[in-house]
């Protein structure tokens, strides 16, 4: 379905006016007659099927960092994130995680953009998802308003709700917005979520990440996907990323392809997190050529997914993809997280054929010495509009046929040296025939008209 035909399908003539018409539509009385029409339309309700639409209609990179998870990365998320059936997805844009992560059980989505939430309300209630979606900014911790999504026939309807108790989860996965400014950071020094620490005010990755441990359960497992900023920024960020170290929360890093994502090239990688972990070590992964091109992005491929997934399964080290550091190795390395320095994918380039080379070298000497001589013909049909401009042409065309004529003697002495060395091969010359060869070989000159 186009963008168009959704749109006319909705009734709006203009993109803008989608959210208003849509959450309309989700709390009117008439919403289980629109379910069933959008049905019809035989959607894939595997995934997030207005993704693409809200992104290239809605999406806000420049102030929210908005980039919509892509249906490999929710894949493998889904494989990473465990088996429990409740999930909470923090910054859940129009709901790809969580359609993704759905096994049946409660659902909470958590998203800060009123453009986004009408498309998320619609995910979940075509679906029949029970559990609720919070309208809520993550960085100050408020929450505006939660619809919980009542059951009625085989969908379910946004209706508001209080607010409820705080409860821990076991599965939590996020895709937040990618080093998002918070001005107002230090004033968030008091806030018990952010235990580790707080993030410079221009990269707010941390946070996001300690709000959403905040909330794991002791057995649960939080699959956050990062900028690889955070693996190696110094400062603040180095601050939390050695508590989070030392505290033995980090389980797994796993770098991903770039240009994955609609709108940016950014590569990004999924760090999984989990408490009381009887390991003392971290899996590094480094799944950076685990892709294939399609038209202008990358794609993982459903064997590429799979290789990855076995690599965290097994838990080993892998030549060129996985690599088990010690915690120990962690910290001779300065905290420093950055993928290659614990796997080394590095291919060596294969040695150039000498024969190839030089007959590619001498292509290239061919074709500037036809460049020269063309470009001396242009110069020499150059006038000057006036006595002083003709001058400069003058001048311009003497230097350039004195480098030309310097070049071709450097030339001619080379070539002659390498005639005397075959005739040394040959036959002991007689006193004085280098010189002399030298001479005669060094006397031509470029001629100019």
């Amino acid at each position: 379905m186009t963008n168009e035909e959704f749109n006319n399908f909705i009734g709006i003539k203009e993109s803008y006016e989608m959210p208003e018409k849509l959450m309309e539509i989700l709390t009117g009385e008439n919403v289980i007659d629109f379910y069933e029409k959008l049905l019809k339309l035989d959607l894939d309700l595997s995934k997030d099927v207005l993704r693409d639409y809200f992104q290239a209609e809605h999406g806000d990179r420049g102030k929210l960092k908005q980039d919509y998870t892509p249906d490999c990365v929710c894949e493998l998320v889904r494989r990473l994130s465990g088996d429990g059936k409740d999930v909470l997805d923090v910054c859940a844009g129009t709901g790809a995680l969580s359609i993704a992560c759905s096994s049946g059980g409660f659902h909470r989505a958590e998203e800060v953009s009123t453009r986004a939430l009408p498309v998320l309300l619609l995910n979940f209630g075509i679906r029949g998802y029970r559990g609720e979606v919070a309208l809520r900014d993550v960085l100050t911790g408020k929450t505006e308003s939660i619809y919980e999504m009542q059951a009625c026939e085989k969908f379910t309807r946004p209706v508001l709700k209080p607010e409820g108790t705080p409860r821990k989860w076991k599965r939590i996965v996020s895709n937040p917005p990618y080093s998002l400014k918070f001005t107002d950071v230090d004033k968030a020094a008091d806030d018990p979520r952010f235990s580790y620490g707080l993030t410079p005010s221009g990269f707010s990755d941390y946070l996001f990440v300690q709000d959403a441990l905040s909330r794991l359960d002791d057995d649960g497992t939080l699959v956050e996907i990062l900028p690889h900023g955070v693996l190696f920024r110094g400062k603040r960020e180095e601050t939390i990323r050695k508590k989070l170290i030392d505290a033995n929360l980090i389980d797994a890093i796993i770098g991903l392809p770039d240009n994955l994502f609609l709108n940016t090239g950014i590569p990004v990688l999924l760090m999984i997190l989990k408490k009381n972990r009887s390991r003392y070590d971290v899996l590094m992964v480094d799944a950076s050529k685990e892709f294939e091109k399609h038209g202008k992005v990358n794609v993982m491929t459903s064997e590429q997914i799979d290789r990855v997934c076995s690599a965290v399964n097994i838990r080993r080290d892998i030549d060129k993809l996985s690599h088990v550091t010690t915690l120990e190795e962690i910290r001779g390395n300065g905290y420093n997280l950055n993928i290659p320095r614990y796997v080394d994918t590095f291919e060596p380039e294969p040695v150039p054929d000498l024969l190839d080379t030089l007959a590619e070298l001498k292509a290239i000497n061919v074709e500037i010495d036809k460049t020269e001589r063309e470009l001396i013909t242009m110069a020499a049909q150059l006038v000057g509009t006036t006595p002083e401009a003709q001058e400069i042409v003058d001048k311009a065309n003497e230097f350039y046929k004195e480098y030309l004529n310097e070049k071709n003697h450097r030339s001619n002495i080379a070539t002659a040296g390498n005639d005397r060395e075959s005739q040394e091969r040959e036959v002991l010359p007689r006193k004085g025939d280098a010189d002399r060869i030298i001479r005669n070989q060094g006397s031509g000159q470029i001629s100019f008209f």
